[in-house]
């Protein structure tokens, strides 16, 4: 079981050094973020404890995944298994319900507890028998990889839209339209194979404009419930609503621009810090979408006559 964990660290920072940033920093930057974003959302929402709770639930039950939970009970004993599962879900926990006490979010900060021992013997048997249907079909093989592995995410946004509703709690929503862009963002973090560029009979231009637009109409088809739900429920608030919509998909557009600008490697460390600096500057994210575009037809001329 020891040597188990030793691998896990392994492979966290040979993920690290892939990406050419020292697993230290990176595991300080992680942490660094985690706590930023945990911060902005218990400043936005006034549930922000029972949500940061609901997010919990959602990593737990990844850890949970059959397939997983199957490679574990073949390697190790009953013994070993509950209480490497344990230790586990006592991993992740701990940093959610320390801040849920620096919060004062006493309850949900109490039920993390019973929660470790709950999904140590959670086991998650999806009622699909190959593989979750998308409705994707013959459009972008992100979202429908990205969607397969993510869909509980979209579901809680819709949970959490359909709340904000409820409460009249108009961050709430707002919070869950964020939260499918940004989960969107990451279906385009990683390049695909060099054959699935080599396939398109198109010239880096025309190849980015399909990848752009076909950004924008699946994210539309996700975002599409959200963005009508607040507009009906707050019609005052339709100008930010759409402003977020509408830079939602500029954050996405700016993704895949990104991740052709490097292809076919990974984005690099000064790539990074740039694309993270100029996220924060609605005007400099301008500014390095047209950098990005201008690398990227450089990058795919190889791949695409």
């Amino acid at each position: 079981m020891k040597y188990y964990f030793q691998l896990q660290a392994s492979r966290l920072c040979r993920y690290f050094r892939s990406m050419k940033i020292p697993p230290l920093i990176g595991i300080t930057l992680g942490l660094i973020l985690f706590v930023a974003f945990s911060k902005v959302l218990f400043l936005k929402l006034a549930y922000a404890g029972w949500i940061y709770l609901l997010i919990l639930m959602a990593l737990l039950i990844q850890l949970g995944e059959s397939r997983r939970i199957g490679n574990l009970q073949n390697t190790f004993s009953k013994k070993q298994h509950f209480v490497l599962r344990m230790l586990e879900n006592a991993a992740v926990c701990l940093p959610f319900q320390c801040f849920l006490w620096y919060e004062q979010a006493f309850i949900p900060a109490l039920i993390t507890i019973p929660l470790l021992f709950v999904f140590a013997f959670f086991k998650a048997k999806w009622p699909w028998s190959k593989s979750i249907p998308t409705p994707f079909k013959k459009l972008s093989f992100e979202f429908i990889v990205g969607f397969r592995k993510t869909f509980w995410i979209i579901l809680l946004a819709y949970f959490l839209v359909f709340t904000s509703t409820q409460v009249e709690n108009y961050n709430l929503g707002l919070f869950a339209i964020a939260m499918i862009m940004i989960t969107s963002m990451f279906y385009y973090q990683k390049p695909e194979y060099e054959y699935y560029v080599w396939i398109y009979a198109h010239k880096p231009k025309a190849f980015l404009k399909h990848k752009l637009l076909l950004s924008v109409i699946c994210l539309s088809f996700l975002c599409l419930p959200v963005l009508l739900a607040l507009l009906l429920a707050f019609p005052s608030q339709w100008l930010v609503t759409l402003l977020v919509y509408f830079g939602g998909h500029m954050l996405v557009g700016s993704m895949i621009l990104a991740k052709y600008a490097a292809f076919p490697f990974e984005i690099s460390i000064a790539q990074g810090i740039f694309y993270s600096v100029s996220l924060l500057f609605p005007p400099l994210l301008l500014i390095a979408m047209m950098v990005f575009y201008s690398k990227s037809k450089k990058s795919l001329k190889s791949f695409l006559q």
